[in-house]
């Protein structure tokens, strides 16, 4: 059975977002943005199937790129 959810759109909406934004999505955000029905889906999708993120304080979602861009 396919995923309902693109994992890599994701992934890419994150990146996106922060670029655009030049702050990190929250948890609800990226619900929004990829049409996921809840945030405690959201959660376990980032959580167990997205590599190269990692949770911050207040929901935010932070790219490892963008530590690694600011030294974090």
């Amino acid at each position: 059975m396919a995923n309902k959810y693109s994992y890599q759109k994701i992934k890419n909406s994150i990146d996106s977002f922060w670029k655009k934004n030049k702050f990190s999505p929250t948890i609800r955000d990226i619900m929004e943005i990829n049409g996921i029905s809840s945030t405690s889906v959201t959660t376990y999708i980032l959580r167990n199937k997205i590599d190269g993120v990692r949770f911050a304080r207040h929901g935010k979602v932070i790219p490892l790129w963008v530590d690694e861009l600011f030294g974090s």
